[in-house]
This record gives structure tokens, C-alpha cells and sequence, in this order.
């Protein structure tokens, strides 16, 4: 179980949000943690934009990872890959009221310099993103 102490000493060695989730729930699902990082890699801080959570993309990629479809006509994996991503989406609005990146951050995008200067200023990261990281673990192990 990842703790938010080994969380916020992953983001200052580098790992972003998405990293964090994808590279704890790999244990899960067959996948070794180095792999997942490098997928996740791209999708931390909003994807880039402050849009959706990394923490949610992180745990859709595992979910993705178990449920998906890998080729052509395979309709029931791609249909349950789906209804896993809706249900996991459902309950974690209801937990944490949405899913965008930029709202857990008071509204402030962290690609954008003088927002993140205030980011950081206020300790936004620090504050909220290790627990939101390791409630996300929790979640979306209910799913796998």
C-alpha cells in the first residue's frame, strides 16, 4: 500500500500523478512498475492541460490494461473495458466531486507558469495530490 509520504518523495524524485497510480496498481495487474511509468509519463499534470486527473488516468490505464480489447472484434472486452471506465468515473465524482485536474488545484492550470508559481506558492500539490493519489490506489483496486 503506497503511502502519502512515499507519494510526495516520488514527486520530488520526478513521478507525476498518473505515474504514482499507474506505477502502483501495475503490481495488480501483471505489469512491472518501470513500464508503467514510461506509459504514464505523458499523462501527469491534467495530460498536460489541467484536464483530467492524472490520478484518473493513471487508474484507467489499469483498468484498460485488464479489461480492454487488444484487436479486432473483440466487442465484449471493449464493452467491458467501457463499463468499468464509467463506473470507476461514477464513483470517483461521487468521492471527490470531479475529475478534472485543474478544479482540485483552486482553478489554477500547473502548465501555465504564473498559475503554477501560485500552485506552488500555495502548496497545492503538497497538500492535496498524495492523498488524492492514494484514495485513487484504493478505488480503483475495487475495480480490478
Amino acid at each position: 500500500m503506497l503511502s502519502e509520504k512515499e507519494v510526495l518523495q516520488s514527486f520530488e524524485d520526478g513521478i507525476c500523478c498518473a505515474m504514482a497510480v499507474f506505477g502502483e496498481l501495475a503490481q495488480d495487474i501483471g505489469l512491472e512498475r518501470e513500464v508503467a511509468y514510461k506509459i504514464a509519463s505523458g499523462f501527469g499534470s491534467g495530460i498536460g492541460y489541467g484536464s483530467t486527473c492524472g490520478c484518473v488516468t493513471g487508474a484507467l490505464m489499469a483498468l484498460g490494461y485488464k479489461y480492454g480489447n487488444y484487436g479486432s472484434g473483440q466487442f465484449d472486452q471493449k464493452e467491458a473495458v467501457k463499463k468499468q471506465r464509467e463506473a470507476f468515473q461514477k464513483e470517483f465524482k461521487k468521492q471527490f466531486g470531479h475529475i478534472e485536474c485543474i478544479e482540485f488545484l483552486e482553478n489554477l492550470n500547473p502548465t501555465d507558469s504564473e498559475e503554477r508559481k501560485m500552485i506552488d506558492e500555495r502548496e497545492l500539490i503538497k497538500k492535496k495530490c498524495p492523498t488524492l493519489v492514494c484514495a485513487t490506489c484504493e478505488l480503483a483496486r475495487k475495480f480490478l
